[in-house]
């Protein structure tokens, strides 16, 4: 399916803008109810709320989702959580005690009215897209574990809510098979993060990180850039995630793909 190089683009272009908007215009005051609840930051909650509020949350399913995060962290920000009740045990994953219940329902609140705003002149093209979103979704292997639970999630009623996470769901489909290239090619998430950016234009500082891509050939050390042979791998690891994806999109004929992609087109938003 040679559109999901199209559509991937214009996923993440809606899920982003929305997202942001909560954090610019919705910020402040999520940032009050949280300290108002025990709840120090919003680190790693926009990431991880929905498997929180739907009870399925697990170290594993953490980890894989939050991959490019040092395990260190991701595990300090859970235990913690853990400790002061704010995540509460059941059975073998954890769910929102009381007050984080509280920030979580804020932060919905807010996204469904952000979403509501950029989406609300577009029914059709909402209705439309998040109906063959979820076709997508459904098509998921079980590989696909954090897209699998997440697609598992009750959908919400609201419409423009219920698009943005079947989008969701689309874009962690893609991080898998992201993921499955660069490791296919024996990259670690630290040395996939500065490939990416130096692969996108973007600055990047001496690190041990650049040292080892500096050995393996892929970056020049001095000023720290992308190699002809780096170049060629991060075009590489791209083109073999539009072709795992291209797996789980061959659920739509060609025709569908194309209506899903001016579909989102559509859909007002920018990052």
């Amino acid at each position: 399916m040679d559109l999901v190089s199209d559509i991937a683009p214009e996923v993440d272009r809606l899920v982003l803008s929305t997202n942001g908007r909560v954090r610019r215009e919705h910020g402040d005051r999520l940032m009050d109810v949280a300290r108002g609840n025990g709840l120090n930051s919003l680190t790693l909650i926009p990431q991880l709320a929905p498997f929180i509020a739907g009870g399925r949350l697990t170290r594993d399913l953490a980890t894989v989702r939050m991959r490019y995060l040092p395990q260190d962290r991701l595990d300090a920000w859970i235990d913690e959580l853990a400790e002061s009740g704010l995540l509460q045990p059941v059975g073998a994953t954890w769910q929102a005690g009381p007050a984080l219940a509280v920030v979580l329902r804020e932060w919905a609140s807010a996204l469904r009215e952000v979403t509501r705003e950029e989406w609300g002149g577009q029914p059709e093209a909402v209705e439309a897209a998040s109906a063959t979103a979820r076709r997508v979704g459904a098509a998921a292997t079980d590989e696909h574990v954090v897209a699998v639970v997440h697609r598992g999630l009750p959908e919400p009623s609201d419409p423009h809510l219920r698009l943005h996470q079947h989008l969701v769901t689309l874009r962690f489909i893609r991080q898998h098979d992201h993921a499955e290239a660069w490791l296919s090619h024996g990259l670690t998430a630290g040395q996939m993060v500065v490939l990416t950016a130096l692969w996108h234009g973007n600055d990047v500082d001496a690190s041990e990180v650049v040292d080892e891509l500096n050995r393996r050939g892929y970056v020049d050390p001095a000023p720290v850039r992308l190699s002809a042979e780096g170049k060629a791998i991060r075009d590489e690891i791209e083109a073999e995630t539009n072709r795992r994806n291209a797996e789980t999109f061959a659920v739509l004929t060609r025709a569908e793909a194309g209506s899903l992609l001016e579909s989102l087109r559509r859909l007002p938003g920018s990052v």
